[in-house]
């Protein structure tokens, strides 16, 4: 009879890693990518790491509108639903070159 694998996650691993500064400044980026896709009045900030939240740490990168004309022009076109296809991850199904 097959025993059971044991698996022993390694939590600690996992915060260092999604709070990592290579993390941060790859989610800045496709942040950066989306808000510039998404025209004037919006921007990528930074949202506060709350350690031991329910969903653990981890670094989170926010695209916002900065002025009510882009709020107004966000929620009649769904812009920023459209700009997240200038946030596809680098490297998925595309040959690196």
């Amino acid at each position: 009879m097959a025993r059971r694998t044991k698996i022993k996650w390694n939590l600690k691993g996992f915060e260092e890693i999604r709070t990592s500064p290579k993390v941060v400044a790859h989610l800045e980026e496709r942040a950066q990518s989306v808000a510039a896709a998404a025209g004037p009045g919006f921007e990528a900030k930074p949202v506060e790491i709350i350690p031991g939240a329910r969903q653990g740490a981890r670094a989170r990168i926010a695209v916002t509108t900065t002025d009510v004309e882009s709020t107004v022009r966000n929620s009649r076109d769904h812009t920023l639903v459209r700009a997240l296809s200038a946030a596809e991850p680098l490297g998925y199904g595309k040959p690196r070159g």
